[in-house]
């Protein structure tokens, strides 16, 4: 699926780090399980405050990120390569990775196609390219669709963040998701698994965030009580994992 929105850069939503902790843990184990390089080289897309690189940078990876947000937007912490700029313009003509890893980003590009065939390019024999994006699929965007449809649309545009820095311009699954893939490049799915949605450890920033005062009060129950729930439906955000041709050779 596809909108109309126009892409735009900006900070994240409020409330955040837990739920994405529990995901980039998730993401560095399948990782590490299909990473064959030694000393392997990793590079994020849309970086943001830097906690994804942090957490790899931990794991012995070696890291560079990539994030058009001021550098006032980030964490602090020494070691960390952030290019300031987009992908693939802030690169080198020549930079390559074992890893090229989007958090949440890829479904805000404008142009996903020339991003997953740069994806290719940049990637050496047998690297990996990392998708954790929201679900089309999921249980979630399926109501707020189904609402949209019979008038109730705030929902809906909430998932697209319409109106926000950054809106989405796609919505994947997994399954047209490897057809976009498989269709434009080389690279071959060898991970595709559900991720957390929502965690009640920072949900009230989260809420707030998005809906102050009353709308986030009486949102905040709501949300509290599907935590509780939504790890047994269809899973709103997924990870999904290609690998370029071991005998491959940069483009």
């Amino acid at each position: 699926m596809m909108s109309t929105l126009h892409a735009g850069s900006g900070r994240g939503i409020e409330g955040l780090e837990a739920v994405r902790a529990l995901n980039f843990e998730m993401t560095l184990d399948r990782m590490e399980e299909l990473l064959s390089t030694p000393d392997p080289m990793l590079l994020e897309v849309g970086c943001a405050r830097g906690w994804f690189l942090e957490r790899a940078a931990r794991r012995g990876l070696r890291i560079e990120g990539i994030e058009p947000s001021p550098d006032s937007d980030r964490d602090a912490d020494a070691g960390l390569i952030i290019r300031t700029g987009y992908f693939p313009e802030a690169l080198g003509e020549r930079d390559s990775y074992d890893a090229i890893v989007f958090n949440d980003v890829f479904e805000h590009l404008p142009d996903p196609v020339a991003a997953i065939v740069e994806v290719e390019r940049r990637l050496e024999p047998g690297g990996l390219a990392v998708l954790n994006l929201p679900s089309s699929d999921g249980a979630v965007f399926r109501i707020a669709r189904c609402l949209h449809r019979f008038g109730l649309a705030g929902l809906y545009r909430r998932l697209w963040q319409k109106g926000m820095a950054s809106p989405h311009i796609t919505y994947f699954n997994q399954g047209n998701l490897r057809c976009f893939v498989e269709r434009h490049t080389g690279l071959r799915q060898v991970c595709a698994s559900r991720m957390a949605v929502l965690t009640r450890e920072g949900l009230w920033d989260r809420i707030g965030s998005t809906w102050p005062g009353v709308a986030g009060l009486v949102i905040y129950p709501v949300a509290w009580l599907a935590s509780f729930v939504l790890d047994w439906l269809p899973s709103d955000a997924i990870l999904a994992i290609y690998r370029k041709d071991r005998h491959g050779s940069r483009g």
